[in-house]
């Protein structure tokens, strides 16, 4: 299981022995996900992208830049698709409902589409969830 708390991305095994920081720069943080690829897609501050960090530890790389141009203020609450292949999450541009976009990007390629103006923080359910 992992958490973010106290300005770091911990984890710890379910039965609560061996935790463990993952990252220890996350002080402001707006969730995270981890990915059956090993890694744990999180959102450090509240003025951030999306960062990628194994879920052994070691460097945080940025997967997500906000762009200032276009008012991005955050990228928040990672989710990991099914397929590993794709991370919804939401960009943030103010604090309205209608100052907030939820997206689709490629892991991989970096490609990014829009899904719904407005919103807050999606998931994904199979159908057996709904």
């Amino acid at each position: 299981m992992a958490f973010l708390a106290e300005g770091k991305l911990k984890k710890v095994a379910v039965g609560g022995a061996g935790l463990q920081v993952v990252w220890h720069d996350a002080p402001d943080p707006r969730g995270g996900s981890w990915g059956a690829d090993g890694n744990i897609y999180f959102a450090p501050t509240n003025a951030s992208g999306i960062r990628r960090v194994p879920a052994t530890g070691g460097t945080a790389t940025e997967l997500t830049r906000t762009d200032r141009a276009q008012g991005q203020i955050s990228h928040r609450w990672p989710h990991v698709l099914p397929d590993h292949q794709a991370l919804l999450f939401t960009i943030w541009t103010g604090p309205g409902p209608d100052e907030r976009r939820i997206v689709v990007q490629s892991i991989t390629t970096g490609e990014r589409h829009e899904l719904v103006p407005g919103g807050d923080s999606a998931r994904y359910l199979t159908r057996a969830q709904r």
